[in-house]
């Protein structure tokens, strides 16, 4: 047993609260294996079908895909990941750390983040099996369709963040941290058939929120919010500091981290930003570097003078070496972010020399609490223990039945709100861990 393997299985005898998984019926978790996925990869399938013509290696890639289908249909047995690819190693070690993997592990049975991160790569296997789809991402269209549908937000946020964000410094930065955790409602991965059509396109663009007015009706709806702390604690004695983002979605979202970063890095609290991207095609909308650098262009392409003087900016932040884009293999593994220590010991050294490392979204959240189904007033900061030896903030909507480090009393008036709190999007959390 490797290290890995050995701290896994120590910290299940902790009787650690468990992971969510798929064998409650008529569960969320359970709607998305047997619904939301199978829709993801019926598109891909489409896809790939589109792109094969006459060759038969890329004949033969569909038919794992179609093959991958069945699998998951049937409940069939989960096998090792075999493409010769660098992390193919830590894959399977991870799956042989639970109860009947390798041998025995299925889809029903697996852990919910297991199997959903496993789906994404099996179609990266797949595709890698022919030369025809080397460079294939089977959900640019829809993330370039969402960029889009979002286009009218993005003109919005556009002119006030060209203009001057209105109130003091920190009540700027509270603006732009409020937008760049409402960007992060919308996940084609939950979404993925809206995107297909003209009026689910509309539906997803009336997620988007455009204004500072509507961001005070949303205000309630943060239920932990660690934005004044981050300030008054950490940012707002930042100057000339790195900072690093682990994105989540192209699209919207990343406009409105775009504009945060832009904020602190024209403020002078930053002269350098790392963007965490992903080297997969992953969760349907998260961005690659690809997916990044068009958004950029796109912008500094746009007729509106607002949208493209942002675009231009972002270019030169780009061309100067302040903003810089890098993927790690960390990021598309199944591994909670507690194990970055012993599975991606380099990563963790490079991030814990940023001054503030932003976590967005769901599934960073989700792998920052080992997607555990922790009380949901225990302490952000014992539940993600040994992650980073820097401040680090996680902005998220709730699309997954877990949450911690709210105030007693805080679920429970959620709850009676809306039955289905935890996973609509309608409830998020800015949660941050600051060090000395």
């Amino acid at each position: 047993q490797g290290p890995l393997t050995q701290g896994i299985m120590a910290q299940e005898m902790e009787e650690l609260p468990p992971r969510l998984n798929f064998l409650e019926e008529g569960s969320f978790p359970h709607a998305t294996l047997v619904t939301r996925m199978p829709v993801i990869l019926a598109q891909v399938v489409v896809q790939a079908e589109g792109r094969s013509g006459t060759d038969a290696g890329a004949q033969r890639a569909v038919a794992q895909l179609v093959a991958l289908q069945s699998e998951m249909k049937t409940d069939a047995l989960l096998t090792p990941i075999d493409d010769g690819g660098n992390d193919v190693a830590a894959w399977n070690e991870w799956m042989a750390t639970f109860p009947g993997g390798p041998d025995g592990l299925s889809w029903m049975t697996s852990p919910w983040l297991y199997a959903e991160c496993y789906m994404y790569r099996r179609i990266t296997q797949a595709l890698r099996s022919s030369a025809v789809f080397a460079s294939f991402d089977p959900f640019l269209e829809s993330k370039q369709k969402s960029y889009t549908n979002a286009f009218a937000a993005i003109e919005e946020l556009s002119a006030l963040v060209v203009g001057v964000v209105p109130g003091t410094p920190s009540e700027q930065f509270d603006v732009l941290m409020q937008f760049s955790l409402w960007g992060n409602k919308m996940d084609l991965s939950l979404h993925a058939d809206a995107i297909t059509s003209e009026v689910g396109g509309r539906a997803l663009q009336d997620m988007q929120s455009r204004s500072v007015a509507q961001l005070d009706t949303l205000k309630p709806q943060i239920l932990s919010d660690a934005t004044c702390t981050l300030w008054t604690e950490k940012v707002a004695g930042l100057s000339g500091a790195r900072i690093d983002v682990v994105l989540d979605n192209a699209g919207y979202e990343l406009f409105t981290d775009l504009c945060l970063m832009q904020w602190l890095t024209e403020s002078g609290r930053c002269d350098r930003v790392v963007w965490h991207t992903k080297r997969l095609p992953w969760f349907v909308s998260d961005a690659s570097d690809a997916d990044f650098r068009w958004m950029v262009d796109s912008l500094a392409a746009s007729e509106s003078p607002a949208v493209a003087a942002l675009g231009a900016s972002f270019r030169r932040h780009l061309v100067s070496g302040k903003w810089v884009l890098q993927g790690h293999d960390f990021w598309t593994l199944p591994h909670e972010f507690s194990e970055i220590g012993a599975v991606a010991p380099d990563l963790r050294a490079d991030l814990g020399t940023a001054a503030v490392v932003f976590l967005k979204g769901d599934l960073n959240y989700r792998k920052l609490l080992a997607d555990r189904t922790w009380n949901p007033t225990a302490p952000f900061a014992d539940v993600t223990r040994d992650f980073l030896p820097t401040t680090y903030c996680s902005l998220r909507t709730l699309k997954a039945n877990l949450v911690c480090g709210l105030e007693p009393g805080v679920a429970e008036r959620a709850a009676s709100a809306s039955p289905q709190w935890q996973v609509s999007g309608t409830f998020g959390v800015i949660q941050a861990v600051v060090a000395p």
